[in-house]
């Protein structure tokens, strides 16, 4: 579907963000940031081939605890001494059951201060040159939006960060197979369209001088030189350039 999507045989909704434009001419470097939909569902051959590809890394893990209890935490992940940072985002309030995009963009918008300070703790694992993947159930909405927070930090432009919170529903659709029983059998998944993500950042434009915002750009800027390369053709991590 995207030369960015990986390991399709194991994951529905797993890419790397590597390749995709910032400020100046710079790149980000693959397997440095990825994101995908929960990696509890991983098989042990699945995470072994994620751990050749891109590990072991950290997996930010935004599902509440609920969620956990339920779908089970990323136990073969573990096994292959990936780090699971549990950082919860609860986007919907008991009793609201709308699912129109307008619903969504309003729920993400009163769940902004949950959004800003778990990005600030994403922003903060970046640095240490290890992969990060973030993810959620889905790998759709929370972790669109959170991820949409960092390539904005990072200068990626407004439409970029678009197009990628979007590409989850072709992802999601082709690899349903892949994903917890209860979300097959469903008629539909709600979609995430690009304009979502697009309203929730002009939002976040609103909120001038924000403390938060401003922690996270200075976080993401110190590790430009981890994060980031001014070679398009060379966007590797930098761990695995000096392997070449």
């Amino acid at each position: 579907m995207t030369e960015r999507q990986l390991l399709a045989d194991h994951l529905p909704n797993l890419r790397d963000l590597g390749g995709l434009p910032t400020t100046g001419g710079a790149r980000l470097r693959t397997g440095v940031l990825l994101r995908s939909s929960a990696l509890a569902v991983l098989t042990p051959a699945g995470a072994q081939a994620l751990t050749a590809l891109h590990g072991p890394g950290s997996y930010a893990d935004l599902r509440t605890d609920h969620e956990i209890d339920r779908d089970k935490g990323p136990d073969q992940l573990l096994a292959h001494g990936w780090t699971w940072h549990r950082l919860p985002v609860r986007d919907r309030a008991p009793g609201d059951t709308g699912d129109t995009p307008e619903d969504q963009l309003r729920r993400h918008r009163d769940a902004l201060p949950q959004y800003l300070e778990r990005t600030e703790q994403v922003a903060r694992l970046l640095p240490t040159a290890r992969p990060v993947i973030v993810g959620c159930s889905l790998g759709k909405d929370r972790t669109g939006l959170v991820v949409a927070l960092l390539l904005r930090a990072l200068g990626v432009s407004r439409t970029a960060i678009a197009a990628d919170f979007a590409l989850s529903n072709p992802l999601l659709a082709a690899g349903r197979h892949h994903l917890p029983a209860r979300w097959r059998e469903r008629t539909t998944v709600h979609e995430a369209p690009g304009w979502v993500c697009t309203g929730f950042l002009d939002h976040v434009d609103t909120l001038h001088d924000h403390p938060a915002l401003e922690r996270i750009t200075r976080t993401l800027d110190a590790a430009r030189p981890a994060l980031t390369t001014a070679e398009p053709g060379q966007a590797l991590a930098p761990e695995r350039q000096e392997q070449r």
